[in-house]
């Protein structure tokens, strides 16, 4: 059933999308039925902001769990002069001039064509390239934060700690070999929030290493279901393999064993052969999920 959800913010009270704009989207639905359509919150403060505050004028559309693209219908300048126009944004647009993902017309039916011809749903393999590598962005991210967390727990008034510190950290990041840097002199001058940081340090390290190599890279995408990527290599060549999960109970063992684990613990908060549970910017979980049995710490 074609429908366009408003995200508004609970008790706010919204204005109706633009009728042009609303006709525009019924006919693209008409011939690709999967397309859904919604107007996110911050696209709700936008439309208040232009020339008329009666309707709503931006609109994303998805195709399951994955943003298609934008349709918008303002006033602007076009072929000379100001006028409503819809503007159609996806990366499958190329142009050689103006704006490469935008197409823009006054025609309606011109708009629809563009909806069908360009807003088509990526492959799973792509999905699953995109979701491994903002995986292991986010594990990069909090490497160096725990990292600068350790440098930021030592007794900075000591420069033998320092440097003593700091030439073991250093080590264990560039040879991944904190285990043997770790003597018995450098542990005793560690104060608790030090020994604490340093060991959520050597987690991070593992799970950053792994997801480069066997760790599973997982997603929770808006929909609810669950991308999961496991990269893998044929000689020197990079491979992913994908799948999606309608839910979270259909991840096979053991890895949904270690995702429900990494529930119970504080975002970005390591578990030792387990992985990792992270959030993007919009508020998406993502997981890097070590192989293997689990066997963590005491």
């Amino acid at each position: 059933m074609f429908k366009i959800k408003i995200d508004a913010k609970p008790g706010q009270t919204t204005p109706e999308v633009a009728p042009p704009l609303v006709n525009v989207l019924l006919s693209a639905y008409n011939a690709v039925p999967l397309l859904q359509f919604e107007v996110l919150r911050d696209d709700i403060e936008r439309s208040t902001e232009i020339e008329d505050t009666r309707y709503l004028r931006f609109v994303t559309i998805f195709h399951g769990f994955q943003k298609l693209g934008t349709v918008t219908y303002v006033k602007r300048e076009h072929r000379g002069e100001k006028k409503h126009v819809f503007s159609i944004c996806n990366d499958n647009i190329k142009k050689k001039r103006g704006s490469r993902d935008e197409a823009v017309t006054e025609n309606p039916r011109v708009a629809v064509k563009k909806i069908i011809e360009f807003f088509k749903p990526k492959s799973l393999d792509f999905v699953g390239t995109v979701v491994h590598n903002e995986v292991q962005s986010k594990c990069y991210d909090l490497l160096w934060m725990s990292r600068r967390e350790v440098f930021n727990s030592y007794n900075k008034t000591d420069d033998i700690n320092i440097r003593l510190i700091g030439f073991a950290v250093d080590v264990a990041y560039s040879n991944n070999a904190a285990d043997v840097v770790m003597p018995a002199i450098i542990k005793a001058i560690m104060t608790d929030k030090l020994r604490d940081n340093w060991h959520t340090y050597e987690i991070i390290s593992e799970v950053y290493e792994a997801v480069g190599t066997s760790a599973m890279a997982v997603k929770r995408m808006r929909d609810g279901s669950y991308v999961v990527v496991d990269k893998y290599y044929q000689g020197k060549s990079e491979s992913y393999v994908s799948a999606v999960y309608r839910s979270r109970e259909e991840i096979p063992q053991p890895y949904l064993d270690k995702i429900n684990m990494l529930q119970f613990v504080e975002l970005n908060q390591p578990i030792r052969n387990v992985g990792v549970r992270m959030e993007n910017s919009n508020g998406e979980a993502l997981y890097a999920v070590l192989d293997g049995d689990i066997i963590t710490d005491s």
